[in-house]
């Protein structure tokens, strides 16, 4: 009121100003209500900060201009085996089971890691394996290796194709589904100094896949894609399904691959 009566000509009436400091009070208590305790007392309290932004990394990006100079870096496009392999790639390799998918894919493993050619394949660079077998037993793998061995001459140097298996007494079992099984897969061919990494096969890498499911093929598209930005090549072994005759019919239709199409447009 004194501010009223030194600096108005026409003081305002005390009922007015009242009128006036409580509609500002409660416009106050409205917007900031933290200004003031549960009785409507002020509260001498700062207002709250809104935490910064966080940091927006921004990505590299391929331009024409900086195209050459990101070619440098990578170096010669290759191929491992010729025409089959490049690197790094993704690869699938399917067929019906006990049609011997394993067997073709571990006979040109072995010849990739000693530099030798395979079939119709031209090696085109000597190149390190991690054949990651979820499937067969540790004798059965051992014979494979042995036969390998023999099949081509018996090379002095074989020490490029290792294999994993879970059956292995002390062996954990990889579960390439969860997070630590893939820094598992990582570390392990980082510690082989793989070129190339082996999935044998999918449906058994990947616990309680379903193979309908287009979110389960997203998860191994993920897994695959990783592998393949960490620098290695990599090969899945997938089942298809057996030829099968439609009932009153003596025609016989063509295996299809096992599982949701979607898989071919995520691999």
């Amino acid at each position: 009121m004194q501010i009223c009566q030194d600096y108005m000509d026409d003081p305002l009436p005390e009922f007015e100003v009242l009128a006036v400091c409580n509609s500002v009070v409660e416009k106050d208590m409205r917007e900031k209500p933290w200004r003031y305790d549960e009785d409507g007392n002020f509260i001498n309290k700062s207002e709250p900060k809104e935490p910064p932004p966080p940091d927006v990394v921004l990505q590299p990006l391929v331009t024409r201009s900086n195209a050459a100079d990101i070619r440098s870096t990578l170096g010669k496009e290759r191929y491992l085996m010729y025409p089959a392999i490049q690197h790094p790639t993704i690869a699938q390799v399917y067929g019906y089971s006990g049609h011997g998918k394993s067997l073709f894919v571990g006979h040109m493993m072995y010849a990739l890691s000693c530099g030798l050619d395979f079939a119709v394949y031209e090696n085109m660079q000597k190149a390190r394996v991690l054949y990651l077998d979820f499937e067969n037993s540790l004798g059965e793998i051992v014979d494979r290796v042995e036969r390998f061995h023999e099949t081509f001459n018996n090379p002095k140097d074989d020490e490029g194709f290792a294999v994993y298996s879970p059956a292995s007494k002390e062996a954990s079992i990889l579960d390439m589904r969860s997070d630590d099984g893939l820094a598992e897969v990582l570390a392990n061919a980082r510690a082989h100094q793989a070129d190339i990494i082996v999935i044998d096969t999918l449906r058994t890498a990947f616990s309680g896949f379903d193979e309908n499911r287009s979110q389960d093929w997203a998860a191994v598209n993920h897994v695959l894609l990783t592998l393949r930005n960490a620098g290695f090549s990599v090969i899945g072994i997938h089942h298809a399904n057996k030829p099968q005759q439609a009932a009153g019919s003596s025609t016989t239709t063509a295996g299809t691959e096992a599982g949701s199409t979607n898989q071919l447009t995520l691999l």
